[in-house]
């Protein structure tokens, strides 16, 4: 009953976005953003890309090679942002070790660069504390990490984030606990890469189980970016240690993720306030 309710909300989700792509509202929001905020900014994530869903994920990655401007790290944090063109940086949330096959391989292919962001405590447990750490932490069926190795490698090509060391609930655990979770965890990674870690994600990273208490912790610990799973535009004027960020499907349609990027989503939130989808 639960799997039919999710299926008919996503089915009206899509719904509604096509609705707004189509009608021309999308895009005359994002004209006037462009008008009133300056560059269009716009943080994405994925978690896990299954092996069905790499030939969507794929035309994804190749619809936002073609139609935006697709951000490296550094040009983020450099600022050197698109005035035209929607400015987009891609994430990757949590350490999977299907990123080597169903990831890596096609954001190399339309030489796209990423932020993969890894709680080190999923790394630290390997296959044998997958069933725990899965189903605990990440809240997902039991799914094998990425080696210390995997790391590395896309260290030398991308860029890695922190992401706690169990993924924990921040707004649950007290502030010692809190630095401790995102402290050891830069330290654990910087040790195993040999790099200094810039970029953070808060696990879950939603309001409600990440309050605005926590925003000060990776700024305190040496970060220079947070980022959350609050949807939305980035501009230049918010926060760097509380940074929105949309979380997609890699399965949807390009033309779903193109809705979603441009605005629709921002839109559908605002209606879902009145209308329960």
């Amino acid at each position: 009953m639960q799997r039919m309710a999710e299926k008919i909300k996503k089915i009206l989700r899509s719904g509604f976005l096509f609705l707004l792509y189509f009608s021309g509202i999308v895009a005359l929001r994002f004209w006037f953003i462009g008008r009133r905020s300056g560059p269009r900014v716009r943080i994405i994530t994925y978690h896990q890309v299954k092996k069905h869903q790499i030939e969507k994920f794929d035309k994804n990655l190749a619809m936002l090679s073609r139609q935006c401007n697709v951000l490296t790290p550094e040009a983020f944090a450099n600022s050197n942002f698109s005035q035209t063109k929607l400015n987009i940086l891609i994430t990757f949330d949590d350490g999977y070790a299907s990123w080597m096959t169903n990831v890596l391989p096609y954001m190399e292919k339309h030489q796209l660069k990423g932020i993969y962001f890894i709680p080190s405590g999923y790394i630290d447990a390997g296959e044998n504390g997958t069933d725990f750490y899965a189903t605990k932490r990440l809240s997902i069926k039991s799914v094998a990490p990425l080696s210390w190795e995997d790391v590395k490698k896309i260290a030398q090509k991308d860029v890695i984030g922190g992401h706690t060391i169990s993924h924990p609930i921040l707004g649950l655990i007290d502030m010692h606990a809190q630095k401790f979770e995102i402290g050891e965890d830069k330290k654990r990674i910087e040790e195993k890469i040999k790099t200094k870690l810039e970029y953070f994600a808060y696990p879950f990273g939603d309001k409600a189980r990440v309050p605005s208490r926590c925003y000060s912790v990776p700024q305190e610990l040496g970060y220079k970016f947070a980022f959350t799973t609050i949807p939305g535009f980035y501009t230049q004027t918010d926060s760097p240690f509380s940074i929105n960020r949309d979380c997609l499907e890699p399965d949807f349609s390009p033309l779903i993720t193109k809705a979603w990027i441009y605005g629709g989503y921002d839109i559908f939130r605002f209606f879902k306030r009145v209308i329960v989808f």
